[in-house]
């Protein structure tokens, strides 16, 4: 799981792993915790006292959470972190794999999905009709020409490299690191080239 650092809260010395998470809704956490059990990493991400992201081991999701259920009594070594809202929505995006969701919610999420696309090839349907009832009798459009694209994305982005001035890039970036190492009152970081 890649997580935003977060703030460093506390370092919880041989406490249960439900007791972790008892504590954490009675003060409406927000952030996360990491332990290990054995040789297992184990990271429980919670939102408002709420688990919502968990991992164990090359478990993820529901899975790692019940099995640090499972586990929910044996006494672990757990670091705290801080997230801010910011972070905690970095999180989620970065994280969707280890998302704890329940059947039923999993279940509603997929019938949206379903209805959504639904609704798109409907909308989509009904556009080439208009589409080709307005053009039924009017006389045949001349067909786009595609431009020539180059083989990959990677050939463009050499040919575009070739093309560029590397040396009045390297100088914009030194004077532009200048510039920030300077008003960030770093000046003694920076070395004159001899």
């Amino acid at each position: 799981m890649q997580l935003p650092r977060g703030r460093f809260l506390t370092i919880k010395k041989e406490t249960s792993i439900r007791k972790l998470q008892e504590e954490a809704i009675a003060a409406g956490f927000t952030g996360y915790l990491s332990f290990f059990t054995g040789d297992t990493r184990a990271t429980l991400v919670i939102e408002n006292g709420r688990p919502i992201l968990a991992e164990f081991g090359a478990l993820a999701g529901r899975e790692a959470y019940e099995k640090l259920h499972s586990m929910s009594d044996i006494a672990v070594d757990a670091e705290l972190f801080i997230l801010s809202d910011a972070q905690l929505s970095l999180a989620k995006e970065f994280n969707r794999t280890y998302t704890m969701r329940t059947e039923p919610e999993q279940r509603a999420r997929e019938r949206f999905a379903g209805i959504q696309s639904q609704e798109r090839s409907a909308e989509a349907s009904a556009s080439e009709r208009k589409l080709a009832a307005s053009t039924a009798g009017a006389t045949r459009l001349k067909p786009r020409v595609a431009k020539v694209v180059s083989a990959s994305k990677w050939e463009d982005d050499l040919s575009l490299l070739d093309t560029m001035d590397l040396e009045k890039v390297k100088r914009s970036m030194r004077e532009n690191s200048r510039m920030i190492a300077e008003k960030l009152e770093l000046d003694h970081l920076i070395k004159e080239n001899v």
